[in-house]
């Protein structure tokens, strides 16, 4: 049996069994005494810390930028910059092995240092194993394959995923960044977190233009603040044309829905109901009529397609029976003048043959 064939079988049967495989091992974690994973003292927290913001719906490119930034896990700390999968890889192993052909012997080259910037691709792959990967409990094998679809019985190479029900991070964290990778998945708008969302179509009392949310994040030594407000767009865009101050987000929730909520106690089911009733039948009906003139538009369009298609095409068959008519008469005329040579009696015999 050749020795990939007993490498696939040995790595399968591992699989199985629930033990790690050799390969890159996963951010926050190190290897234990039984083919699993255990945290890692130096990276783990910084797993966690990551988790807690995708928990948060925190896209992958703003945990990137923080980390790049620099986090501070605990108060007091100074903001650092983690260390990146492929920084750790090359601290573990800042060197490259093969194998000589001709002697051998095990060469050790030099492998180039990465350069330690986290990307969004990098907290993706992180996040994504939370979903359904290690982090989980959930060991994946044999997704690829470099080179043949069968093993060396002829059986045909499926992926392994076990069980192993060991889940590596809390569980209450497991299932909030769970729920917001499935989200995302599905396309779903849950994905956008609080401190994102704001009020829609509101307008500003003093000079009419629009409001929109506004977010804002400080530093000031080691604490972070963030700040949710909305700004009128005419203080926003024409500086001095509005004297309206940026006002506090959660003040203006709060009185909106205290008026949504007094307005819906106020009004009986019924009346409620009529009104929504009311309201969807008035949409309906503009698009009913939307639907009607976009139509007739199109018949119209239609009927000058025709038309245009229609002159033109006698426009081109005009062109190409000119030429046909002009070789049919040259061919008359060269008939006739034929012809009348023949009867002239002034034009001698020889002439005419040698015509």
């Amino acid at each position: 049996m050749a020795a990939s064939a007993i490498t696939y079988k040995r790595h399968r049967y591992r699989t199985q069994q629930g033990k790690w495989r050799s390969g890159p091992i996963p951010y926050g974690l190190q290897p234990d005494s039984t083919g699993w994973f255990e945290p890692d003292p130096e990276t783990y927290p910084i797993l966690l810390w990551m988790l807690e913001r995708r928990a948060e719906s925190q896209g992958y490119h703003a945990i990137a930028k923080q980390l790049n930034q620099g986090i501070a896990l605990a108060d007091g700390q100074p903001r650092e910059v983690p260390p990146t999968p492929g920084l750790i890889i090359y601290r573990r192993k800042p060197y490259l092995e093969r194998q000589d052909p001709e002697t051998g012997d095990i060469i050790r080259e030099s492998r180039p240092m990465p350069s330690g910037t986290w990307t969004d691709s990098t907290v993706e792959k992180i996040c994504k194993r939370v979903f359904d990967g290690v982090y989980a409990g959930v060991l994946r094998w044999g997704e690829r394959y470099n080179k043949f679809d069968e093993d060396a019985d002829g059986n045909l190479k499926e992926p392994v995923r076990v069980e192993t029900g060991r889940p590596l991070i809390p569980e209450s964290l497991l299932r909030r960044v769970q729920a917001v990778e499935l989200a995302a998945q599905e396309g779903e708008l849950a994905t956008m977190s609080a401190f994102n969302s704001s009020l829609l179509s509101l307008r500003c009392g003093a000079c009419g233009e629009a409001i929109h949310g506004y977010t804002s994040t400080k530093y000031k030594g080691e604490k972070k603040y963030c700040y949710r407000t909305y700004r009128c767009a005419g203080r926003g865009n024409k500086p001095g044309s509005c004297r309206m101050p940026m006002l506090s987000a959660d003040e203006i929730e709060r009185l909106v829905l205290e008026v949504l909520m007094q307005d819906i106690i106020e009004r009986s089911r019924e009346t409620l109901l009529e009104e929504i009733n009311d309201a969807i039948a008035r949409k309906r009906g503009e698009l009913l009529s939307a639907i009607e003139l976009a139509e007739e538009q199109l018949r119209e369009l239609e009927e000058r397609r025709q038309t245009t298609l229609d002159a033109l095409t006698t426009q081109y068959k005009g062109v190409g029976a000119h030429p046909r008519r002009a070789g049919r008469a040259g061919r008359r005329c060269a008939r006739r003048l034929r012809r009348g040579r023949g009867a002239d009696p002034q034009v001698p015999a020889g002439d005419r043959d040698a015509g």
